[in-house]
C-alpha cells in the first residue's frame, strides 16, 4: 500500500459510536468517521490498514455543559481521580469536570492572575499550575478553592544571560514540588526551577544537530558567509509530560536522533527505547501541499497507562500511540471538522485508558475510547509488561485474528516463546515480523539449546575422536 495514498483523501470507514455527548447529554448513533487507524510495516515502511483502535465517544463543549463557549482553550490536565481542569484562557477561568466529564467547578482568574494567551496548564494532589505564557511567569493555586498562592516571574541567574526571555508554554511538576517549564524559544533545554521559582538549571538539554556537509562548508567559508548561513542550535521543545514512575515524556517539533519524544530520567537521561525500524515521528514522509502539508511536528504528549504513550502531530491534526519499545500501536484523529477530526488540536490526556484530544480552533475535546481491537491490544501489553506471558500471547493471537498483518503482536508472541526457551518458534515470530536482532538471539539461544541437551553425546564423541587419534 502506498502511504501517500493514505493522505491523498480521508478514508471513509462506517463504525458504531456509543454514548456520544455533547456536554452532559448522552446519545447513542452511527456515524461515519473521518480519519483511518494504520501502522507502518517494519519490512519496507509502507503502511498498513488497520481495524480502529479508537473512536470517539463523547464531545465536550461550553455550550453543552452549560456555560458560555471556550474561548482559545489551549490546554487541559487530568489528576488522580480522573477530574478534567481545562484551561480557558480567554475566557480567564479554569473549567473543572467531575470524572463522569459533568461540570463540578469555575474558577475565574482575575486581578492579579489575569491571564495572557497562556499556553498551559498541570495539576498536582492539592495545587494548580498554569503557565501564563505572554505574561511571562507561573500562577499558582489551591486546587480545592481556586484561591492564589504565588506568582512566580522570569527566573534570574548569570547563567540565563541578559537576553533570555521567559515564555512559559508547558510544565510538570515532580514530587519534590520542583518546577520543569518548556519556555518558548529556549533551546538550551527544559527550565528547572525550585517551588519558590529560584533557577536549579537547564533540565535534559537537546545537543546541536548538522550534518557533516555543513560542518564542512563552514570550515571553508568566509566570515560573511557564516553570519548568513543558518545558525546550528538545537531543536526547540514542544511539550513535557510526567508518569506514574516519576519519569518524564518530552518531545520537540522537529526530529532529534531519529525521533521527537524522550523519555528521560530525574538525573536528565533519555532512557527511551526505540526498537522499532520506523521513527517515533508520526509520519515518515512529507506532504507537499495541502492542509496538512509538511513533516509531522509533535506539540504535546499525554503518558498513559502500561508506559503507552500518545503523541499529538500539530501538523497532520493525528495522534500517534507508541509502547515502550517505540513501536506504533495505532493512530487516531485527523484534520477535518467532523467528529473524530480536528481543526487546531493543542493537548492530548489519558481519562483512564480513553484518550481526550482539545481542539482551541473548535472550542471543544473529544473524547475517545478503545474498540475491542483497541483493548486487545492494550491489554496485551499490560499482561506482557507484567510477565504473564500466557494470557499475553493469548490476547496477542487476538489481535493477529483480527489483523493478521500487525508487526507488534507477532514480536509480542515471539517475545513470550523466547523467555518460555521455545526458541524455534520465537525464530519463526521474529522472521516474519523483520525482528532481526530478535532473531540472531533466538538462534543463539537455540543453539546454546541444543548443545546444553547434547552435552553428554558431544563429550562422548570428542573422547572418542580423542582416543582414537592416539591410537593412531
Amino acid at each position: 500500500m502506498n502511504i501517500k495514498r493514505v493522505f491523498a483523501a480521508a478514508f471513509a470507514v462506517a463504525v458504531t459510536v456509543q454514548g456520544a455527548i455533547v456536554g452532559p447529554s448522552a446519545a447513542s448513533y452511527t456515524t461515519v468517521l473521518p480519519y483511518e487507524n494504520y501502522i507502518y510495516s517494519e519490512t519496507d515502511g509502507t503502511a498498513i490498514r488497520c481495524p480502529q483502535a479508537y473512536v470517539p465517544d463523547a464531545v465536550i463543549s461550553g455550550e453543552g455543559l452549560g456555560i458560555t463557549d471556550f474561548n482559545n482553550a489551549s490546554d487541559f490536565d487530568v489528576d488522580n481521580n480522573y477530574c478534567v481542569y481545562i484551561l480557558d484562557s480567554s475566557n480567564q477561568r479554569i473549567v473543572v469536570l467531575n470524572s463522569d466529564l459533568q461540570l463540578k467547578q469555575l474558577i475565574a482568574l482575575t486581578e492579579s492572575a489575569t491571564l495572557n494567551d497562556a499556553k498551559g496548564i498541570t495539576v498536582t494532589d492539592d495545587k494548580i499550575y498554569i503557565c501564563d505564557t505572554e505574561n511571562s511567569r507561573i500562577i499558582i493555586l489551591n486546587k480545592d478553592d481556586g484561591s492564589l498562592v504565588k506568582i512566580i516571574g522570569a527566573p534570574q541567574s548569570s547563567v540565563l544571560g541578559e537576553d533570555f526571555i521567559f515564555k512559559p508554554a508547558k510544565i510538570a511538576v515532580d514530587d519534590n514540588n520542583d518546577l520543569y517549564v518548556v519556555s518558548g524559544g529556549t533551546y538550551e533545554g527544559i527550565v528547572n526551577l525550585s517551588c519558590d521559582g529560584d533557577f536549579i538549571g537547564f533540565f535534559s538539554g537537546n545537543a546541536v544537530t548538522t550534518s557533516s556537509w555543513d560542518l564542512f562548508w563552514r570550515r571553508f567559508s568566509s566570515v560573511k558567509q557564516k553570519k548568513s548561513m543558518l545558525q546550528l542550535v538545537p531543536q526547540d521543545f514542544s511539550s513535557i509530560d510526567l508518569d506514574d514512575e516519576g519519569f518524564f515524556y518530552i518531545t520537540t517539533y522537529t526530529t532529534v536522533n531519529n525521533s521527537m519524544v524522550k523519555r528521560v530520567n530525574p538525573g536528565g537521561n533519555n532512557i527511551i527505547r526505540t526498537l522499532s525500524n520506523i521513527p517515533v515521528s508520526g509520519d515518515p514522509y512529507k506532504i507537499q501541499n495541502g492542509s496538512m502539508a509538511g513533516l509531522s511536528s509533535f506539540g504535546d504528549i499525554a503518558a498513559g497507562p502500561d508506559k503507552i504513550y500518545a503523541c499529538l502531530d500539530v501538523t497532520r491534526n493525528r495522534v500517534f500511540c507508541y509502547n515502550n519499545d517505540g513501536y506504533l500501536l495505532y493512530t487516531l484523529g485527523t484534520y477535518s471538522s467532523q467528529l473524530g477530526g480536528f481543526e487546531k488540536p493543542t493537548a492530548v490526556c489519558y481519562i483512564k485508558d480513553r484518550i481526550a484530544v482539545l481542539d482551541s480552533k473548535g472550542g471543544f475535546i473529544t473524547v475517545f475510547s478503545p474498540t475491542e481491537y483497541g483493548r486487545l491490544i492494550n491489554s496485551g501489553i499490560h499482561l506482557q509488561n507484567n510477565l504473564d506471558y500466557d494470557k499475553a500471547t493469548e490476547e496477542w493471537k487476538r489481535v493477529l485474528s483480527m489483523n493478521s498483518n500487525y508487526p507488534l503482536a507477532l514480536n509480542m508472541i515471539g517475545k513470550a516463546a523466547y523467555y518460555e526457551e521455545d526458541y524455534e518458534y520465537a525464530m519463526a515470530c521474529f522472521k516474519e515480523c523483520d525482528n532481526r536482532d530478535m532473531y540472531s538471539k533466538s538462534r543463539e539461544a537455540l543453539r546454546s539449546q541444543w548443545i546444553y541437551g547434547n552435552i553428554k553425546i558431544i563429550l562422548a564423541v570428542l573422547l572418542f575422536l580423542i582416543a582414537a587419534a592416539a591410537v593412531s
